[in-house]
């Protein structure tokens, strides 16, 4: 192991981010974390004496107020929350109490849930260890601790469920082997004491809603062998851990949050990539400059771990840092490669073998990785939790440290970089779940009725009786259930809880195998949701810094079939979107604009994919696709601007989103401009048997002009065809304000959700039929059913549009750039001042 004493190379280090031009002149913020002393307490007197004594042999003499105050309370009999933060010794609490509790009762067991298994593995051997050293103490054969998960041999599970004591797994197994079949754990669940839920923070969303109805599940099991245990829940730093815990467990709580943990110094840096464009506001990429900061960090032997946004970016970040000089050894990390490749990289980054990781936030649990010396954060994580957790994987020891956020020219980012004080001073948000979400609560009600019938009176979660019945009614319409002398019996076929996934509300994952000659190697996985963007048939995939064409796609298998090989082009789905209302809930209706929430019908298909060269971003061709369409019923929030709000805009010229009227002589004209070019494209030459497969396009945006006849002149017109039109829109497209003001909400909205930018579809139509051929902006939960994300928004929509405002307006761009309202790239108008103007008409 390498010497982990690292205050001289991160000192150096901080000289050159604060000396060197390129480097330095980029700094927009920059604070220093001063160091915490720690706060100690004794031990409990109720502690047992042979596991201080494992606490001293261990260098534990005392320990911090914090761990002695929710071990006192879970001693008592309560359940308690833990939130401080990372590498505070949360861990040894539980471990405390559950060997008190068999030390005094051998029969004893406890359940440790952790959202993955690589948590599972790296929390077991502290079990072991504290095991071996009680074993004098302990009953013989008892206080045993298993991981009992998908990767368990078959042949050591039976002895488990017979000898464990202690049960590391995750929901997912309790979900689907544990409950299903709890009958074979009869003497695990009668006898359970304890239920440790770890990083309690990550189960938001759709997890968390399906988690939360598995806990429901699991309290009906214990409840019928006789058991009440008591629950232990360990968060980072959120919004209100008790409610969240309560919320989640639905049972009253303890909550602890006064760490008394030590800390040293920290250095926090906001980098700005510099620009390479001010008028169009356009910034050097983030994979770049994580880059060269990598570099100069690796230079002086300083251990880097790199946190991007997407699988994609760890894979295009191994590919370009393989080509820069100063970066030698680097690993991606993330979700998608097998469980040996990403264990193998946890104990290299423990025992400093391995000096630099990228990944994604699947590095940012509590997995036990030593003290890294630099975090580099590579665009805004979502969440202020996540941005904490992320900074808090740095000098996890208590060496110095130093961490990095380098923002993109995603609005979010740029609104961090101005108000920094709101990722380090802000309370953390608190994860939404909805576990009355009717798709999950419906799955959710067949798994609990396979596993025990449920009997007149019967209540679940908070579900009272005579809902409950109304739900297995619909259940048993639908031949799933039958009644029978007051209760309801499964009679489905199978048992529900293997073709349904807590992680998503989406089809089974797709296995990726690389064909190798005609032998197929399985490489990794991608989640049903997203096969169809990621692994399309002609998709370029990264794995491992390698890449892959996608041969096939097998639908029924669940299958993608890849070849490896080395590629100029990369690839960019293309998606088509329809919605429909199917109803609206509430409306606030103000003089300029409706803001409703709703329910609505999202049809989306990949139709098409652009080729795009690897060095110039160029798109080379657009191919397209035949893929099934998906549809989606869920939550929406949209914003329906008035006939009133048109016009005003329209009198300044600052509305750009009407449907271009070319004129009475269009028709003549276009047909004249074809006979000029031999009705053939004037890019690729193609020359379509039907001239209506063939557009005539304005160079300059013919919604630039205030005059029809200089618009139309011949010189401004060219033909082409469907394809190549295609590009060249992309390339000079006008954005308006609705697009404007559609862009810059959209990527501000997830900060005040708690939330991922993709956990939200977002839609933007100048004419949108279901409210009258009106503009209108929507956002949508992309999750069947919601989630609570576009309800949340509609009571945080006034803040989200003020903070819009701020961001146009401190940014320093002239007419619009990525930062603000998006990409532009016409100087014939002003999207920036349409933008202002619009949220000012619906603000004021």
């Amino acid at each position: 192991m390498k010497n982990a004493n690292n205050d001289p190379e991160i000192q150096a280090f901080k000289r050159i981010v604060s000396t060197q031009k390129n480097i330095a002149e980029n700094i927009a913020a920059q604070c220093t974390i001063p160091r915490r002393e720690p706060a100690f307490a004794d031990f409990p007197q109720e502690l047992h004496p042979a596991l201080i004594t494992y606490c001293k042999q261990i260098h534990i003499e005392q320990l911090y107020s914090h761990q002695n105050e929710a071990l006192r309370n879970i001693l008592t009999g309560k359940n308690v929350v833990l939130s401080t933060a990372t590498s505070s010794g949360k861990s040894l609490v539980f471990q405390l109490a559950i060997y008190q509790g068999m030390l005094n009762d051998p029969e004893m067991t406890a359940l440790l849930l952790y959202p993955t298994k690589a948590l599972a593995n790296d929390q077991v051997k502290p079990f072991h260890e504290m095991q071996l050293f009680l074993q004098n103490d302990l009953t013989v054969g008892t206080g045993k601790a298993a991981i009992y998960d998908g990767d368990t041999p078959k042949e050591e599970r039976i002895s488990i469920r017979n000898t464990a004591s202690i049960l590391l797994t995750n929901p997912d197994m309790l979900h689907l082997s544990l409950l299903p079949h709890h009958p074979m754990w009869k003497r695990f669940f009668a006898n359970l004491r304890y239920v440790v839920i770890d990083e309690i923070h990550i189960y938001k969303g759709v997890f968390g809603s399906h988690f939360a109805n598995v806990l429901r599940r699991l309290d009906r099991i214990v409840r019928y062998y006789g058991g009440d245990p008591i629950y232990i829940c360990n968060s980072a730093t959120i919004h209100d851990p008790l409610q969240f815990a309560e919320q989640l467990v639905e049972k009253p709580f303890i909550e602890i949050n006064q760490d008394g943990s030590g800390a040293a110094e920290k250095d926090i840096y906001f980098y700005n990539p510099p620009l390479v464009d001010q008028e169009l506001g356009i910034r050097k990429g983030i994979l770049e400059e994580g880059i060269k900061l990598t570099a100069e960090s690796l230079g002086l032997g300083i251990q880097t771990l790199l946190f991007v946004r997407t699988r994609r970016s760890v894979e295009i970040f191994l590919r370009k840092a393989k080509d820069s000089p100063g970066i030698t050894k680097i690993h991606g990390y993330r979700s998608g490669y097998l469980a040996s490749e990403r264990r193998e990289i946890e104990n290299g980054l423990k025992k400093r073998d391995i000096l630099c990781v990228v990944a994604t936030n699947a590095l940012e649990l509590g997995i036990d990785i030593g003290g890294i010396d630099c975090v580099m954060m590579l665009g805004y994580p979502g969440t202020i939790a996540s941005f904490l957790q992320q900074m808090g994987r740095a000098g996890r020891k208590n060496s110095r440290s130093t961490a990095f956020f380098i923002a993109s020219a995603d609005p979010l980012d740029q609104f961090l970089l101005q108000n920094p004080a709101y990722v380090l001073e802000n309370t953390p948000e608190q994860p939404l779940i909805n576990a009355q979400n009717l798709l999950i609560l419906f799955n959710q009600l067949r798994c609990a009725a396979y596993e025990l019938p449920f009997s007149s009176g019967d209540t679940f979660g908070k579900l009272a009786a005579e809902q409950l019945k109304n739900f297995l009614e619909v259940l048993q319409s639908a031949g799933d259930l039958v009644e029978k002398d007051g209760k309801f019996f499964w009679i489905g076929e199978g048992y529900p809880s293997a073709s349904i996934s807590i992680r998503t509300i989406s089809a089974e994952p797709f296995d990726l195998f690389h064909n190798d000659n005609g032998k197929l190697k399985r490489i990794g996985e991608v989640d049903g949701q997203s096969a169809l963007w990621m692994v399309h048939p002609g998709a370029i995939y990264m794995h491992a810094g390698e890449t892959y064409h996608v041969d096939e796609l097998r639908l029924e298998e669940h299958k993608a079939i890849l070849t490896k090989d080395e590629f100029p082009y990369y690839t960019n789905p293309k998606q088509h979107l329809e919605i429909d209302i199917l109803s609206r809930s509430e409306t606030a209706e103000k003089k300029k604009a409706l803001f409703t929430t709703g329910n609505v019908l999202v049809s989306s298909q990949v139709v098409a994919y652009d080729k795009l060269d690897w060095s110039s971003n160029e798109v080379l061709q657009t191919i397209d696709l035949d893929l099934p369409p998906t549809v989606l019923d869920t939550q929406s929030f949209w914003i329906q601007f008035t006939q009133e709000t048109i016009e005003t805009l329209q009198r300044k010229s600052l509305w750009m989103s009407d449907l271009n009227d070319y004129g009475d002589q269009w028709e003549h004209i276009r047909t004249s401009i074809l006979q000029r070019d031999g009705y053939r494209c004037s890019l690729c030459g193609l020359q379509p048997d039907n001239s209506g497969a063939l557009h005539v396009h304005h160079k300059v945006p013919f919604r630039t002009f205030t005059d029809k006849k200089a618009a139309n002149h011949p010189s401004n017109l060219i033909t082409l065809c469907e394809k190549c039109h295609h590009r060249v829109e992309q390339t000079v497209r006008i954005r308006s304000s609705l697009s404007g003001l559609g862009y810059l909400f959209s990527h501000l909205a997830p900060l005040y959700l708690m939330c991922d930018l993709h956990d939200l579809g977002v839609f933007i139509e100048p004419r949108w039929k279901p409210i009258g051929n009106m503009p209108v902006i929507l956002l949508y939960d992309n999750f069947p059913g919601g989630i609570g994300l576009s309800e949340t928004l509609f009571q945080k929509y006034p803040t989200i549009l003020q903070n819009a405002q701020d961001v146009i307006r401190n940014c320093n761009c002239f007419t619009g750039c990525p930062s603000c309202v998006g990409p532009v790239n016409n100087e014939f108008f002003d999207p920036k001042g349409a933008t202002l103007a619009l949220l000012q008409e619906i603000l004021y």
